[in-house]
């Protein structure tokens, strides 16, 4: 009998705690692996302005051209987006374009990484 509600209470007490952290630990592996993806996005796009910056054949002038990197929107959900935004951008007497690149999943918060270029 003692065997009988002593399981009657793990079950009502200690499973029901088990299943929600399990629930918990599922619903938040997701989100990291869309965060992951989201920054590895984000991370590839950033580096391939720096390679045609760098390019011979393209070079600053045509990455800052405006309207050269439209917003993509990327399967499962994904949508990155760039901004290249030159206007008064002055450091040491250096001009400069900023690189914002924001990659957007509606299951989390907007992930953004910037970079400086200049014609050098």
């Amino acid at each position: 009998m003692i065997e009988l509600i002593t399981t009657v209470l793990f079950i009502g007490i200690a499973l029901p705690a088990l299943l929600q952290l399990y629930s918990y630990i599922f619903i938040n592996s997701s989100v990291y692996e869309i965060e992951t993806k989201a920054i590895m996005l984000c991370n590839q796009k950033l580096e391939e302005i720096v390679t045609d910056k760098l390019s011979a054949t393209r070079g600053y002038s045509w990455v800052t051209t405006s309207g050269r990197y439209p917003s993509e929107s990327i399967s499962n959900g994904y949508v990155r987006t760039v901004l290249i935004d030159t206007a008064g951008k002055y450091f040491s007497g250096v001009s400069y374009a900023e690189a914002v690149v924001t990659v957007s999943h509606n299951l989390m918060p907007n992930v953004q990484l910037k970079c400086w270029l200049t014609r050098y």
